[in-house]
């Protein structure tokens, strides 16, 4: 119960330099924050005709997601239940499919801040680090692109672990994963082609999302 009145007002800081006469300064304020989970970003952006269009929206910020102001209670329950149903379809999603280097991600949690370069993200797969700047979309929700974690590691699929810091050195511990996949780098130009197009077919196969 401390700890969150803490939290929440925060603590206030007073500076002296002779021992007497004291400045109060900006009151400091501990951010806890959280991931809950992640989700792959799928058909982003499709209704906007150009890639400036695109990569606006993808920098831009948004609010937090709320149910209709004006819903009554029994839209606000239904509401409530598909999102539920939509995160327990990404999480699975993130378990059962993977993401090569370069497609976009969001990250899902509590207390996120904009904290200019020090809003960092770390992703870890196995003694090798990554860390990557998000893009901050509101307090629940940061969006990155995924990283490359180097080319040492064998063709195939492997568990990447992401933690969050707003302050560049502490970090996060929820232990959230994706599943990242490194293709053969010595992969042609058409081959990559013709595996994207593979890909999107079969996601096409399993419906929209």
């Amino acid at each position: 119960e401390d700890t969150k009145k803490v939290l929440d007002s925060g603590v206030k800081v007073e500076l002296t330099f002779n021992d007497q006469e004291w400045v109060e300064v900006p009151t400091f304020r501990y951010h806890n924050i959280s991931i809950s989970h992640l989700a792959y970003v799928n058909n982003f952006g499709e209704e906007l005709e150009t890639e400036e269009e695109k990569q606006k929206l993808w920098l831009s910020e948004e609010p937090i997601e709320q149910p209709p102001a004006d819903a009554e209670e029994e839209e606000i329950k239904k509401w409530e239940e598909d999102k539920e149903k939509r995160i327990t379809d990404e999480k699975e999603e993130t378990l059962n499919s993977s993401k090569r280097i370069g497609a976009k991600m969001y990250v899902h949690g509590k207390n996120f801040i904009k904290a200019g370069n020090n809003l960092v993200l770390k992703f870890t797969l196995d003694t090798k680090s990554a860390e990557v700047h998000p893009i901050f979309k509101n307090s629940e929700k940061l969006a990155f692109e995924v990283p490359d974690m180097g080319e040492e590691f064998e063709v195939g699929l492997h568990t990447v672990t992401v933690e969050a810091s707003v302050n560049g050195q502490n970090f996060t511990s929820n232990g959230q994963t994706f599943q990242w996949n490194q293709i053969d780098r010595n992969m042609s130009e058409e081959e990559l082609k013709k595996l994207m197009e593979a890909e999107e077919k079969a996601k096409g196969k399993g419906g929209k999302k």
